[in-house]
């Protein structure tokens, strides 16, 4: 029995929206009778929902050898095998609340006369072992063998020889507006600490900028891959974090797909024929950084997705 396994980042994401819209709503309920309340009641009551949007998407799935099990919020449902019309492990949906959405792979599983059901791969972390399990139960005939990598993609060593000789679709690592954004925010922020200084002293005030300096670093960093390409590789790296490679061998993608985030950052999503699959941002490149990128890829025979609005 495989079963699945939410990522930290969603179920974080969810727990502090409906926060957010609980201490909205109390603040609202507290200052009764001022003008800001009304506001305070109507935004945290849309923060609640939403959060609530979004748990109620986060569905636990159990995968049997007969049979599929998913529960969540006021939902349970067990699916068997004979009851089963179709499954898509490698379907496309729009995720998000009310206007707020994004493309993103999902399984898509239909089963009796009309029920569907969409499970993003967003919520999950174990999503390829899911897949896989789905792909030999149920997918797959069940009387054939089929073997995955044990290895995750991507973490294989790429040969030297495939990096010098890689094409580079790259875009200015300091001159875009997600680096100098951070820049202006580590400013400010040590404009604003200022004074503090000459209270707790240098050191203490040094270890409070590299606390708020850390995550926000991270943070712009995970915006800011790129890419190369070789004959027999894709390679993602990183301006932020130079030590950061992956190799993914160009045979072994099943497809790959470039589409917008939540917060408006373009990014190249890789799906191997293992079932993996995960979106790296690259807000450094520009319109024909992207277009190149997308011939390159042709050109090595690799379907390519463009769900850019145009």
């Amino acid at each position: 029995m495989i079963k699945s396994k939410f990522s930290f980042l969603s179920v974080y994401f969810a727990l502090a929206v409906i926060c957010a819209g609980v201490v909205m709503a109390v603040s609202g309920v507290l200052i009764l009778g001022a003008k800001q309340s009304s506001s305070l009641l109507l935004f945290g009551g849309l923060a609640v929902f939403a959060g609530y949007f979004l748990v109620k998407q986060m569905i636990v799935i159990k995968v049997y050898p007969d049979r599929i099990e998913l529960r969540g919020l006021l939902f349970r449902q067990t699916i068997f095998r004979d009851d089963i019309r179709s499954i898509d492990l490698g379907g496309r949906m729009r995720s998000g609340f009310m206007s707020l959405k994004w493309p993103t792979s999902a399984i898509v599983i239909k089963w009796g006369r009309s029920e569907e059901i969409i499970l993003s791969d967003t919520f999950y972390r174990n999503m390829q072992q899911v897949k896989q399990a789905l792909h030999k139960n149920f997918v797959f005939d069940p009387g054939t063998a089929v073997d995955f990598p044990d290895d995750s993609p991507g973490m294989e060593p790429v040969p030297e020889a495939a990096e010098a000789g890689a094409v580079t679709f790259a875009g200015q690592p300091l001159l875009n507006i997600h680096t100098i954004l951070f820049l202006v925010y580590v400013i400010m922020i040590a404009i604003a600490l200022r004074p503090v200084r000459s209270d707790v002293g240098s050191a203490i005030y040094a270890g409070i900028l590299v606390v708020l300096f850390i995550p926000m670093y991270i943070m712009v960093g995970t915006r800011l891959y790129y890419f190369r390409i070789s004959d027999e590789y894709l390679i993602v790296k990183n301006h932020f974090f130079p030590w950061y490679t992956r190799g993914f061998k160009v045979k072994d993608i099943r497809d790959v797909a470039i589409e917008i985030s939540l917060r408006r950052v373009i990014g190249l999503r890789i799906a191997t024929r293992s079932f993996f699959s995960k979106r790296y941002l690259a807000g450094s490149l520009g319109k024909d950084s992207w277009k190149g990128l997308e011939q390159a890829l042709r050109a090595k025979g690799v379907s390519v997705n463009n769900e850019l609005p145009v």
